[in-house]
C-alpha cells in the first residue's frame, strides 16, 4: 500500500494565533498527513490531509485541542466528485 492507495480528506483548520511553519500545525494531531499553508505571512489558517477511515475520530480531538487557552476550528472540506458523477455531468452536457 504506498501513500496513491489511501484515500484521504482534507480538512480546514483556523487558529486563534498565526501560524509561523508547518511543523506547528502537525504537533496538532498525530493522523495529519499533509499540510498546505497559504503563502501570506499573517495566515491564521490552513488545510490539512488526513486519511478517510478516521475523519470522525480527528475532527472531534480537533475541536477539543486549545492553543493559548482558545479552541481550534474545525471543518471537513467538500469531497471531490466521484468518477461516476463525472461521468453522468458530462453526458448531461
Amino acid at each position: 500500500m504506498g501513500v496513491a492507495d489511501t484515500k484521504r480528506t482534507k480538512l480546514y483548520l483556523r487558529l486563534p494565533e498565526r501560524i509561523v511553519e508547518e511543523q506547528q500545525i502537525k504537533e496538532l494531531h498525530p493522523a495529519i498527513a499533509r499540510v498546505a499553508l497559504p503563502r501570506q505571512k499573517s495566515r491564521r489558517w490552513c488545510t490539512v490531509e488526513v486519511d478517510s477511515d478516521e475523519v470522525k475520530a480527528v475532527v472531534k480531538e480537533l475541536k477539543s485541542v486549545r492553543v493559548n487557552g482558545k479552541r481550534v476550528f474545525v471543518k471537513v472540506l467538500k469531497k471531490e466528485a466521484k468518477e461516476a458523477d463525472l461521468t453522468s455531468l458530462r453526458e448531461q452536457q
